[in-house]
């Protein structure tokens, strides 16, 4: 599973690396519906079935990419319980999410994720991969532009930004850029 995780941000990199962008009708084909969410709890050995269902509720209320990890020795009910949500794919939710939950551990077990959110039938390997408010930017604002456009994304904050003029490119990686202050807006879309 992690694999597919990786092959799929890989494809995303490979792509924004080399300066490669898809098209509207390609997006629309790999973009996944904005709304529903599939909630995998995963089935780890020291989560109770009332872990499981906490969660369980936690996440319900969230949007994909997303997931939350906790140190198992501070408890569920810790500082250490930290969700990273709204992220462009799974690997970025997931190191987000452990990333805060190391931050904030008291005890000596590593943090572990223990929700991964994904849109319903989730998929690795698609040419594009947005979190729901981006895809829902694409349905209501990129996709209806006129003349030149483009959708720039923050991969490790999840955050995106379209413009719609001449300088499209230049415009969304400056308006991602003021957004995220993660120096890692790359332009995924343009026309």
């Amino acid at each position: 599973m992690r694999r597919a995780y990786i092959s799929a941000a890989v494809v995303l990199i490979a792509n924004a690396a080399n300066g490669q962008t898809i098209t509207a009708a390609d997006a629309e084909q790999a973009l996944f519906d904005p709304g529903p969410v599939e909630i995998a709890v995963l089935d780890l050995p020291f989560l109770s079935a009332e872990d499981k269902d906490v969660l369980g509720q936690i996440a319900m209320q969230q949007k994909y990419y997303g997931a939350i990890a906790f140190a198992p020795d501070d408890g569920l009910l810790s500082e250490s319980l930290m969700g990273a949500f709204n992220y462009h794919d799974m690997t970025e939710a997931r190191a987000a999410a452990l990333k805060g939950c190391e931050a904030q551990r008291a005890g000596a077990t590593p943090c572990a994720v223990v929700v991964e959110l994904r849109p319903q039938g989730w998929e690795a390997g698609r040419a594009l991969s947005l979190s729901g408010d981006a895809t829902e930017a694409f349905n209501s604002q990129y996709s209806k532009a006129k003349g030149p456009k483009a959708m720039a994304i923050s991969p490790s904050t999840g955050l995106f930004a379209v413009a719609s003029d001449p300088a499209a490119s230049g415009t969304a990686t400056s308006a991602c850029e003021a957004l995220s202050q993660a120096g890692d807006c790359t332009v995924v879309l343009s026309e």
